[in-house]
């Protein structure tokens, strides 16, 4: 039987009164939903895409549904809509994936935290000259395939994660990430760093905010967004804004080949405080945390060149004599075989800055 005629029948029973929209249900009173779905972030979806995405009982690749997407002899930016699934590549006329094509599903994870949105391709080339950015983010992109995945282009996600805080106020929480730098109590004084593989650093001065957190596993279950940094104080708004925290991406396959720049930092620096008139002392914001950088296949190969980057943001500086803000921490990286037996990684990381962790190595 077909969604729709599940939703009538249930309609004309009386037992459940859901709402239809944009492909998917919304749940009903109580969390209810038809036979066969489950409620997860007020919407219904299917029990077993759910049960498949426990990604430490099984490996997990989609199935493939999208085909294969060879963007070799392109150049430009390749932009992926979490919320509609459309991706589309700026010299091409045509999107590389169309509006309500199957293939695309947006789905809680079994262990909580934001939202996955993820493509079902059997191959997926994206090569150098072609960079990734997000659009509409609503959850963390995942790029499966039942095949290979090659990405020699440089893919861009920082800061996509969780905001940084205004002056004065804690870095927000908007897509789930559970800590965040604390917003400065005194004026004059720096935000707090966001926290995330360990605490991040408290900022400077009286009244200062406090340190973000640790959170989240090594194992990236939940895979989260990097945190936000806190805001810094000062009269009239002048203390600096904390820094946005990192991005994520999973990606899953056969095979991983990286050659570019797989990048999930925190924002830089956290915003610097401003001198008010008359001059007073403003703090600097907290720096944004690293986010989340997923890879997992039976083979993974990271060629010579890429970079895979977790970074903290750094601290704001005060004004006038204000204090500065803490630093943020750095992500969490995970590579290499993931919920299967045996696999093999290719290539180590180089030992650089630029390779950023902690990482998780498995087979280890």
């Amino acid at each position: 039987m077909s969604r729709f005629g599940i939703v009538l029948l249930l309609l004309a029973s009386g037992c459940y009164h859901p709402n239809i929209g944009d492909g998917e249900f919304a749940c009903g009173s109580n969390n209810a939903c038809p036979a066969g779905f489950t409620c997860g972030g007020g919407r219904c979806f299917g029990s077993s895409v759910i049960a498949n995405l426990d990604f430490t009982v099984g490996p997990f690749r989609g199935d493939g549904t999208l085909g294969a997407r060879d963007l070799s002899g392109h150049t430009g930016t390749l932009t992926l809509n979490t919320l509609s699934g459309v991706i589309t590549l700026s010299d091409s006329a045509d999107p590389i994936v169309g509006p309500g094509t199957p293939g695309f599903s947006v789905v809680p994870q079994p262990s909580g935290g934001p939202p996955l949105a993820i493509w079902n391709f059997t191959d997926l080339t994206i090569p150098a000259g072609v960079d990734v950015a997000l659009s509409e983010l609503v959850g963390v992109p995942v790029l499966a395939a039942t095949g290979t995945i090659s990405i020699d282009g440089d893919v861009k996600l920082s800061p996509d994660g969780e905001v940084g805080g205004n002056p004065g106020l804690n870095g927000k929480m908007v897509l789930g990430t559970p800590a965040s730098g604390g917003g400065a109590s005194g004026a004059g004084a720096g935000g707090g760093g966001a926290g995330y593989a360990t605490a991040g650093h408290t900022g400077d001065g009286t009244g200062a905010g406090a340190a973000g957190a640790a959170y989240g596993t090594e194992t990236l279950s939940p895979l989260y967004f990097g945190a936000g940094g806190g805001g810094g104080n000062g009269p009239s708004g002048s203390g600096g804004a904390g820094g946005g925290g990192g991005g994520a991406l999973a990606l899953f396959g056969r095979e991983i080949s990286i050659g570019g720049i797989l990048d999930v930092s925190g924002e830089l620096v956290g915003h610097s405080g401003k001198i008010p008139t008359p001059p007073m002392p403003a703090g600097g914001g907290g720096g944004g945390a690293g986010g989340s950088l997923l890879i997992s296949a039976d083979t993974v190969t990271l060629k010579v060149g890429h970079k895979l980057r977790a970074l903290g943001g750094g601290f704001g500086m005060g004004a006038g004599g204000g204090g500065n803000g803490g630093a943020g921490e750095v992500g969490r990286i995970w590579i290499g075989s993931r919920g299967a037996p045996g696999g093999t990684l290719d290539s180590l990381p180089p030992a650089t800055s630029d390779t950023t962790g902690p990482i998780t190595q498995f087979p280890r």
